[in-house]
């Protein structure tokens, strides 16, 4: 056994003592070195062989840390190695009231507090979690952790006792406060995305985030820049900056992130690592999940804008200009709400909100609060009935792909909000090595997208499209060889490829309109033509400015 390996043990006894011993409330920072030790261990850096984490040390990371009851389950599932897939039910009873699963569960911490770690052969005489999984209660699970043998018994006086259970039942009651859960729930996050941060992958691009161009109002992306860059696509005006695009591929042995950067160190783009809780198995029953749900929409597949697979957006939108000024579901939606409520309920889909509303926590935090504002603001002015429709997202566009995979053409998400963030997961069975990396034009970087990785960019400021391996290292790309039907021009809607291309990839694109933000920034107009009429002017918002993009270390 590793010195690091005989050391765990005494840190975990130590820190049952100092519990029982000092006061509970003062012992964060304990909790905080054994959760340093997990990390160090999942990392790699420390090379573990523990036979066993003591169930009484989880019962006391629960108590103290409050950690919500499903995350506590999946974490002895993961320890004695019932966990196959990290799913959980929707939601989970904590202290006599719901907590939402992405509001509880860290998966991407489950994932840091790996198999390394915690092995899969541990048998179930070393952890015995209840059969029902049935939350526990946390303080009759404190006393029993610290009325070991091994501890020195509390005090006997009746008195000390009374205000020890006094002082337990105030501290309980704290606790099931909505606000104090969803603030520890924050913090953790935050915890989690420092580390993750001190060990990404930063990669830097010789463009800076200051010269990409918003609209004038600053509020959306330029539809002038937008179309000057697509002509010169189109024209074949940009051949030497696409031969010459910096290719980032995916580690799959890198249990952290890689983070864009541009030349100033301002982050600008996150591509996650593909979740344990994602293996094929998950990923089988998610593909199968979305083909159910198109072909029961009855919806067929047709050529549009972005390029030639099939398509739908869900959630809420308001048109430019609409007076009446509350945003109105999408008409997919609503045509299919039963469709789309069974599938928002799904546990593939809860997952992937939950991770991605964590790595908006966690790397773009100042964004996360401005989405989570806009949503506050119409969950008021229509009683709850306009919301985020997918974790902190207005819009969810859903990209299927049947006989071929989904891959777009040179855009930029222009009427999407500017100074945000568009968050892209990509699903499916495909050659991701090959086909479909993603290219971020201004950045000058073409990126590795395999199945399960989420992908995180401004899309509204950025040029993006999709780009096989080939193409950018022949310099083939933008020409290519195509068919149309009965001898029509080629228009980019009406081609087919000469050669077909792999299947399997599709994506989910989560985003926000810039239209939604208009009442926050203009005290109250709803659309950018009402505050040119009234001559209102625009608010002061310290977090739309390009400054609220956080810095990476060098």
């Amino acid at each position: 056994m590793s010195t690091a390996a005989s050391f765990a043990p005494k840190l975990t006894h130590s820190l049952l003592k100092k519990i029982q011993s000092e006061n509970v409330q003062s012992t964060n920072w304990l909790v905080q070195d054994a959760m340093d030790l997990l990390y160090a261990a999942s990392d790699g850096r420390l090379h573990l062989e523990l036979p066993k984490i003591p169930l009484k040390a989880i019962n006391i990371l629960q108590f103290v840390w409050r950690l919500p009851h499903c995350f506590m389950h999946c974490l002895t599932r993961r320890i004695s190695g019932k966990m196959s897939t990290g799913l959980v039910p929707d939601t989970e009873v904590v202290d006599g009231g719901p907590l939402l699963v992405e509001e509880a569960v860290c998966f991407p911490l489950l994932d840091l507090l790996s198999d390394s770690f915690f092995p899969a052969a541990l048998g179930p005489e070393e952890v015995q979690p209840s059969p029902s999984m049935a939350p526990v209660d946390e303080s009759s699970s404190l006393e029993a952790s610290l009325s070991s043998p091994t501890l020195p018994s509390s005090p006997a006086s009746s008195n000390h006792t009374r205000k020890k259970a006094k002082a337990k039942e105030a501290a309980k009651r704290h606790w099931q406060k909505p606000e104090v859960q969803a603030k520890e729930v924050a913090r953790s996050w935050a915890r989690m995305g420092s580390r993750l941060k001190k060990n990404a992958n930063v990669v830097f691009a010789q463009s800076q985030i200051q010269d990409l161009r918003p609209s004038s109002s600053g509020l959306t992306g330029s539809t002038k820049a937008a179309e000057e860059v697509e002509r010169a696509i189109s024209q074949s005006h940009i051949h030497t900056t696409l031969t010459s695009l910096q290719p980032v591929e995916y580690n799959p042995s890198l249990r952290f992130p890689t983070f864009l950067a541009d030349r100033h160190g301002r982050l600008f783009a996150v591509q996650s690592f593909i979740s344990s809780a994602m293996n094929d198995d998950w990923m089988e029953r998610f593909v199968r999940i979305i083909d159910r749900f198109v072909a029961q929409t009855n919806v067929p597949e047709e050529p549009h804008a972005r390029g030639r697979y099939w398509s739908c957006n869900i959630g809420y939108n308001q048109a430019s200009g609409n007076n009446s000024g509350a945003p109105f579901l999408t008409k997919f939606h609503q045509c299919h709400k039963e469709l789309v409520a069974e599938l928002l309920k799904t546990e593939e889909w809860r997952l992937i909100e939950g991770i991605l509303t964590g790595m908006m926590d966690a790397y773009f935090p100042t964004i996360a609060a401005k989405y989570r504002r806009c949503h506050e603001y119409w969950q008021a002015q229509t009683n709850g009935c306009v919301g985020a429709v997918s974790s902190i997202f207005f819009l969810v566009s859903i990209n299927a792909s049947f006989s071929e995979r989904v891959k777009t053409l040179p855009h930029r998400d222009r009427k999407n909000i500017a100074v945000g963030i568009c968050g892209v997961f990509v699903f499916g069975f495909f050659d991701d090595v090959e086909d479909a990396w993603l290219v971020n034009l201004e950045a000058n970087i073409v990126i590795q997208l395999p199945a399960g990785v989420f992908f995180l960019f401004p899309s509204a400021l950025i040029t993006h499209w999709n780009l096989d391996k080939k193409e950018f290292y022949s310099g083939q790309y933008p020409l290519r060889f195509v068919t149309t039907p009965k001898g029509q021009r080629p228009n980019g809607l009406n081609e087919e490829p000469l050669q077909k291309i792999s299947s399997g990839r599709g994506s989910l694109v989560f985003f926000t309109p810039g239209q939604l933000f208009v009442p926050l920034y203009t005290g109250g107009f709803h659309s950018i033509k009402n505050v040119a009429r009234a001559g209102a002017a625009w608010l002061d918002i310290p977090e739309d400015t390009l400054g609220c993009f956080p810095e990476v270390q060098r």
